[in-house]
């Protein structure tokens, strides 16, 4: 298959206040979970990205900066991740955090409600000297609903809500005891994401997460935050 023109773009991610997860991707600790609905596409996409993830509430200890390469072609968007997590658990540390997902897009009307199903897995480990060694993975589900319509001005704005279902499993080993456990929860993303002119994209965000905490009784309410900068190439 012959490539036509070769169209590159720089994709830039503001400041999020959103997970699956996500991505996204979903979910990688500490970062969002994208799931930013849009039309299928009519040439093939390679994104490559750096970004910056802050946590807040539960996870308020951990920072993130990873890196991401996403292939998008006709309905279909798979994305993986990967980067240092850097946690105040068990005293400062950086680990490494990773994590892939794939985001089918169900519907494409333009000016209408646009729908994307995102289904990934991230994982993260973290050493403590008090709790032992913890391994966290996830499992994000989320469905994307959103509008994607061009302005007058000829910015693309996509303006988006995103609920998901998680699973997660968490081990911990302390010393020659070993424990593990899986829990289940819910998050929702909002988000815009805008294509501005000269196919630079600037996305803003919010994620928050409910979930059980493997070890205690209680209810954990992780919110994360992220910003990164891409470049994306289109064939």
């Amino acid at each position: 298959m012959g490539f036509g023109k070769v169209r590159a773009s720089v994709g830039v991610l503001l400041p999020a206040l959103i997970a699956v997860v996500s991505p996204a991707s979903g979910q990688l600790a500490s970062r969002p979970v994208y799931l930013d609905p849009g039309p299928a596409l009519s040439v093939t996409e390679l994104t490559i990205a750096v970004g910056y993830g802050h946590g807040y509430r539960a996870v308020s200890n951990r920072r993130l900066l990873n890196g991401d390469i996403a292939l998008g072609f006709g309905h279909v968007r798979i994305r993986a991740a990967a980067g240092a997590l850097t946690s105040g658990e068990g005293g400062q540390q950086t680990q490494t955090a990773r994590a892939a997902d794939i985001t089918l897009q169900l519907k494409e009307t333009i000016q209408f409600p646009v729908l994307s199903l995102l289904f990934g897995i991230g994982h993260h480990a973290i050493d403590d000297s008090l709790a032992g060694d913890v391994a966290q993975i996830d499992f994000p589900l989320g469905l994307g609903v959103g509008v994607y319509a061009p302005t007058p001005s000829g910015i693309t704005a996509r303006l988006w809500l995103g609920p998901r279902f998680q699973m997660r499993y968490t081990s911990r080993e302390v010393g020659q005891l070993k424990s593990s456990d899986w829990n289940a929860g819910g998050g929702l993303s909002i988000g815009l994401a805008c294509r501005l002119p000269g196919e630079i994209m600037a996305q803003l965000a919010a994620d928050w997460l409910m979930i059980n905490d493997a070890f205690d009784p209680k209810t954990h309410h992780e919110v994360t935050i992220g910003l990164g900068v891409g470049y994306r190439f289109s064939f």
